[in-house]
Order: C-alpha cells, then structure tokens, then sequence
C-alpha cells in the first residue's frame, strides 16, 4: 500500500506523519524535537521504544525522502502515542 507522507502542525511545530496499511504514524525524531529533547535523548527514546514490549507493536520503519535522500524513518503507530508519552520521565 503507498504511504502519504504529510506534515502537521501542533505547537508551532511541524511532526511528520504518514499513513500507510489505513494507519497513521507520527515520526518519532519530530515529537522528540517537538518536546525540546536533545538528540542524546532522542537516541535514548528510540531505544526505550524498542526495548519496550507493548510500544515496540506499534513501531514502523518508513523509507521516506529526506534531505539526505531516501532513509528509514522511525515512526510510532498514532494509537501509541499516549502510552509513549505517559512513559517518558520528565
């Protein structure tokens, strides 16, 4: 199924989302980005969401454009989002 690759905006901010299978992703590095982590905690997240048994279910990697050209994008399925957020330690 193809991906639709869109931008949304929260906050002023803008986090990539796609959809693809009838599901919507967000991109993991923008809400990172978008919470004001710092890329040793971006890295930190990454490895907690895939060392996680529940979020680990609703993880995707996209191949998307970037300005490096075509890469594997982290994405997180939209419903564990929540549960994500709820489990990062301020």
């Amino acid at each position: 199924m193809e991906i639709v690759k869109k931008e949304i905006r929260f906050h002023g901010d803008e986090i990539l989302t796609v959809r693809n299978d009838d599901k919507i992703y967000v991109s993991v590095k923008h809400v990172c980005n978008s919470l004001g982590m710092t890329e040793y905690q971006h890295k930190s997240q990454k490895i907690k969401l895939n060392n996680d048994h529940t979020l680990k279910g609703g993880i995707k990697l996209c191949p998307l454009e970037t300005n490096g050209g075509i890469q594997q994008v982290l994405m997180l399925e939209l419903d564990y989002l929540p549960i994500w957020l709820a489990k990062i330690n301020p």
